[in-house]
């Protein structure tokens, strides 16, 4: 059985693949890499922005709006109808604020 997937981009992937979404098609129970993987194919010029260690994105990856680690997206299964959101990943703070004087 095949599921539908929503895929949606940030500014620079939209950019580089011409729409605001796409429906990735892949077989019932996949997990997000799968899903990405399938992306890829679908649009081979995001390779380098997407392919690769997944441990190690610049990209972070949710499933219908829930964030989902790096270690996770190897299990994190997908379902018929789910909305995948892949965006910078977001960094902040610093060790300073840990230190104590």
């Amino acid at each position: 059985m095949k599921v539908k997937i929503r895929v949606l981009g940030d500014v620079l992937i939209r950019e580089r693949i011409g729409r605001n979404s796409v429906v990735v098609n892949i077989k019932d129970n996949s997990t997000l890499r799968d899903v990405i993987e399938s992306f890829i194919e679908m649009y081979p010029e995001i390779k380098n922005e997407l392919e690769g260690d997944l441990d190690r994105f610049f990209y972070q990856f949710s499933i219908n709006g829930e964030l989902i680690r790096p270690d996770e997206i190897g299990r994190k299964r997908v379902k018929n109808g789910d909305e995948v959101v892949i965006f910078p990943a977001i960094g902040g703070g610093s060790f300073l604020s840990t230190m104590r004087f």
